[in-house]
């Protein structure tokens, strides 16, 4: 087997991941990695990794400078870490995301070989204003034209920019297939005794509608459930326009960001899941509620559709409140027996094809790939067939 890698990993917030989609993915990563003997390291944000920077789980975390506001905390971040990079002995340089990849062609100065993982169109957002999209734009273009590989998570995006002209290689998400455990003590203490409630996880955002979940739960008030919302949002302005959807009501439970046993417990309890987002690459939540064996009611956006397929949970329209309303009193009706089967066939195709340990042999080939060239003194290829407009 050729010698272990050094890799340094920019572009999370920081590791590990008590939230986050990105972070997850690299923590995933990161964490496997050295347990297959390499030197993997984690740039992290001291706001978001609070307490001792130790190594975790065989993972060398460094802290850089960053600024916690909208617009500055990642660019800044991501600077400064991609300069620091430039000056380690590291194998591999891994961006995450196209607003980090702005930063991509300083390693390559040092000769350190790039890889940029694409997540998603994060200029797409609505969230961002036009200075800030056009920053977002103009990293994607830098990914293509500074990384040796380019990574996508998945398909739709990879068909994307082939039609482009602009070469990138499909290594999707993925996530674990755990064995489900049983009601426990922090779900009593939401007043849960299981498959009482819905749930939605992830980061508060105006493109994941978790606003308008709320609002349509209340609409249709189905009996005998509640709504767990998981999560939190990085804009204060949101989260409050989310904390007043619900109103106070107690059939809303929000309970702030979950990880760990937590997570597992509502993930392996809940009715169904439920997300009506806008806007995603390849979603980690819902991918990890198929891979728990739930029902999943989806909006049909591209990345929903390419998840789930067919068969595998509810795949609807939620662009206007009467849909989304259509779409969870539909998912309210299933029996017992249909949300099993349902939940069933969305755990076999996860296990089949989304788990983490795939993933990880996909991205060490790549890695193997470059740091060979690397080593052997020749330049790395560089992918993309044009120059990015």
């Amino acid at each position: 087997m050729p010698s272990p890698l050094r890799i340094a990993f920019i572009g999370q917030k920081g590791f590990p991941a008590p939230w986050g989609g990105v972070e997850a993915h690299v923590e995933a990563l990161a964490v496997r990695l050295a347990a297959r003997g390499h030197h993997p390291i984690a740039y992290v944000r001291r706001w978001y990794s609070t307490g001792s920077l130790e190594p975790f789980q065989g993972v060398e975390r460094i802290a850089r400078p960053s600024l916690r506001s909208k617009h500055f905390d990642a660019a800044l971040h991501s600077f400064c870490s991609a300069v620091d990079a430039m000056t380690r002995d590291v194998d591999i340089v891994h961006f995450h995301a196209v607003g980090p990849a702005l930063f991509s062609g300083i390693p390559r100065l040092a000769g350190r070989r790039v890889v940029t993982t694409i997540h998603s169109l994060d200029y797409l957002n609505a969230k961002w204003g036009t200075i800030a999209r056009g920053a977002l734009r103009t990293g994607e273009r830098l990914a293509f034209l500074n990384s040796n590989r380019v990574v996508v998570v998945a398909k739709h995006l990879a068909r994307l920019y082939q039609a482009r002209g602009w070469q990138a290689e499909y290594v999707p998400n993925g996530v674990d297939v755990p064995d489900p455990v049983p009601p426990g003590a922090w779900l009593a203490s939401l007043g849960l005794k299981g498959s009482d409630y819905l749930l939605s996880i992830g980061r508060w955002t105006g493109g994941k509608r978790v606003r308008e979940s709320i609002e349509v739960f209340l609409r249709v008030r189905p009996p005998g459930l509640k709504f767990v919302v998981a999560g939190e949002a990085d804009d204060p302005a949101y989260a409050a326009a989310v904390r007043a959807a619900a109103a106070g009501s107690p059939d809303v439970i929000l309970p702030g960001y979950v990880a760990g046993a937590k997570k597992l417990e509502l993930l392996s309890n809940t009715a169904a899941f439920v997300t009506f987002s806008e806007h995603e690459g390849l979603p980690i939540a819902l991918l990890e509620a198929m891979g728990h064996g739930r029902t999943c009611l989806a909006s049909d956006i591209v990345p929903h559709a390419e998840v789930m397929e067919p068969g595998l949970g509810l795949l609807r329209p939620a662009a206007s409140p009467v849909e989304r309303e259509h779409a969870l009193r539909e998912l309210c009706a299933l029996g017992a027996g249909a949300r099993s089967t349902l939940g069933d066939a969305a755990r076999r195709h996860v296990a089949e094809y989304y788990t983490w340990d795939r993933t990880v042999e996909q991205l060490e080939r790549i890695y193997f790939e470059l740091a060979g060239d690397r080593r052997r003194g020749r330049p790395a290829p560089t992918p993309p067939t044009r120059t990015p407009r």
